[in-house]
């Protein structure tokens, strides 16, 4: 019977090598820990957006519904808006007519765009807390536009 017990124990034990645990309780201990904390993560989120449906922190989101713009050219005219819309959407639009009046080459306007609007997207993200507060967005590269995105 002991051989039989060992044979049937071989997949638990495979699964446990290449990791820092010395029994499988361990592992689902620490798999139950993870668990609880992404849905402590999870519940903070939704407390956040509930909170914000009220009266009283209508003006944090009023303040991502106006957006964020970016004005250009002689008149400041507004060439783009990254915001939030009604249902919790990330959009952002582009004033096409000053887009053509423009002399900027396409991927350098489409990389302040993209900077830009991440930027603002990320600010709302951890405003409600799908980003940990304590977590460094990644910095975004400039491509080299003189020899084509890369």
């Amino acid at each position: 019977m002991g051989k039989k017990k060992n044979e049937a124990m071989k997949p638990y034990r495979e699964r446990l090598q290449g990791t820092p645990f010395k029994s499988a309780a361990e592992m689902t201990k620490a798999q139950q820990d993870c668990l609880m904390d992404v849905w402590k993560e999870l519940e903070y989120t939704k407390n956040r957006l509930n909170l914000y449906k009220k009266p009283e922190y209508e003006i944090i989101v009023e303040q991502f519904r106006k957006g964020l713009v970016c004005a250009f050219g002689e008149n400041n005219e507004n060439l783009f808006r990254a915001f939030i819309d009604e249902e919790g959407y990330k959009k952002v639009h582009l004033n096409e007519k000053l887009l053509k009046k423009l002399e900027i080459k396409s991927q350098e306007i489409s990389y302040m765009i993209k900077s830009i609007s991440e930027l603002f997207f990320n600010s709302y993200d951890r405003s409600i807390g799908i980003v940990p507060k304590n977590v460094e967005p990644v910095p975004n590269k400039k491509p080299d536009i003189s020899q084509g995105e890369k």
